[in-house]
């Protein structure tokens, strides 16, 4: 098992996310075999005891890898994200993930950095202009590379304290490659219907954000 721990400052929707370690490292309950370990800094949030929004960082995995010497790929289809406790190190359930394989697994989505945004498409037929949609890489279930690009998850503050969570992984066998595009694990809240195909996006309930998505 191997613990990789960046510490690079990056914006996100709300919040600013800072990798760095705790002072305690926490319990290893997930069966991948990587983790990464985030601290996304306390924002005021007014007085209330918790909030909850989208969080989002950058991740270079095969950068971040070969920093440790592994040389494999990641399997972005093995993504967990776990918030934990720093003073324990146990982790903390999430009682809204409808895919979770365990009890603490929150929802997340990657974003690929070889998909692009926005995608081209085109309407009705093959001589139809070419345009342009947010997001519809998605849509369209694309892979990608799995080497870097964006990991977007259903962060929670609880009070004035900065969260810290772990984000588990385990890389492809020898010679292998991003065989699907299932890289989304996301809570019920987070699906409603759009398009006429009724096809599930992934929009959060959360009034005022920049973009209104996840």
């Amino acid at each position: 098992m191997s613990r990789l721990v960046l510490a690079v400052a990056v914006p996100v929707l709300v919040w600013t996310v800072a990798r760095t370690a705790p002072v305690r490292d926490p319990s290893w309950v997930s069966a991948r075999s990587h983790r990464i370990l985030v601290k996304v800094d306390a924002v005021d949030i007014g007085g209330r005891a918790s909030d909850e929004c989208p969080a989002e960082i950058s991740i270079d995995f095969d950068r971040t890898l070969s920093s440790v010497g592994i040389a494999e790929t990641a399997d972005l289809s093995t993504l967990q994200v776990m918030r934990y406790d720093p003073a324990t190190g146990l982790p903390i359930r999430y009682p809204n993930n409808l895919y979770g394989e365990t009890p603490y697994d929150i929802g997340l989505r990657w974003y690929d950095a070889a998909i692009p945004e926005p995608f081209p498409d085109r309407d009705r037929s093959v001589k139809s202009p070419w345009i342009e949609r947010s997001h519809w890489g998605g849509y369209y279930e694309v892979i990608g590379e799995w080497k870097h690009g964006r990991l977007a998850w259903s962060h929670t503050q609880e009070g004035n304290q900065p969260s810290h969570y772990a984000v588990y992984f385990n890389t492809l066998p020898k010679g292998g490659r991003p065989h699907r595009a299932g890289t989304s694990r996301l809570d019920r809240r987070w699906l409603q219907p759009h398009g006429p195909h009724r096809k599930a996006i992934h929009r959060p309930l959360y009034p005022g954000l920049p973009d209104g998505r996840f």
